[in-house]
């Protein structure tokens, strides 16, 4: 009597176990069914943009920190992708206001103009493959207070619009004459 119990729960667990079998198979059938037998690809294309501003007053470091490329900033890669002109992002400009950057600006509220902190062009250096640095020393030739916002341009005249690539805050500094205000902008195309 053990004997012929014991037969019939094994019988009962192999008969479950090829049902689950055979629902296994159907499962895997149709997955090659539904999906050709291929598993979904994902890829990644195009172009990724990095880039940090480095403030650095009178050879201190005050901070680094992203940038946030603009609207007419992405346009503008798209034009030279597409219909390449001579003009390039080598202009660095800065501001006092306290806004913070917005992909929609156009150019730095409140642009400074004066005190030698006007738009500047910018030395470029090449430190790699899709990698390069873009920076200018600036010398206050008087007294400024609050600047805290720096801009990246692809025009040289000095508060001009619909030419802001991208735009940094930082931390605030203050400056008096003779002061020097180093802005670094490192990017990486990748």
């Amino acid at each position: 009597m053990v004997t012929e119990t014991f037969k019939y729960s094994f019988g009962k667990i192999n008969s479950m176990k090829k049902e689950l079998l055979v629902f296994s198979l159907i499962g895997v059938l149709l997955s090659v069914v539904l999906l050709g037998g291929q598993e979904p690809v994902t890829t990644k294309q195009g172009i990724d943009y990095k880039a940090t501003v480095c403030v650095y007053l009178n050879g201190q470091l005050i901070e680094c920190k992203s940038n946030l490329i603009t609207n007419i900033g992405k346009e503008f890669v798209e034009d030279q992708l597409t219909n390449p002109s001579t003009n390039s992002i080598k202009y660095i400009s800065l501001s006092s206001s306290t806004s913070d950057p917005s992909a929609s600006w156009t150019i730095l509220p409140d642009e400074i103009t004066t005190n030698g902190l006007e738009r500047a062009e910018c030395s470029i250096t090449d430190i790699g493959y899709g990698q390069w640095s873009c920076e200018h020393t600036f010398t206050a030739t008087g007294s400024v207070s609050g600047v805290r916002l720096a801009g990246l341009n692809w025009n040289s005249t000095s508060n001009s619009d619909n030419n802001l690539f991208a735009a940094s805050s930082f931390t605030t500094v203050n400056l008096e004459a003779n002061d020097q205000l180093l802005i670094r902008w490192n990017i990486t195309i990748s």
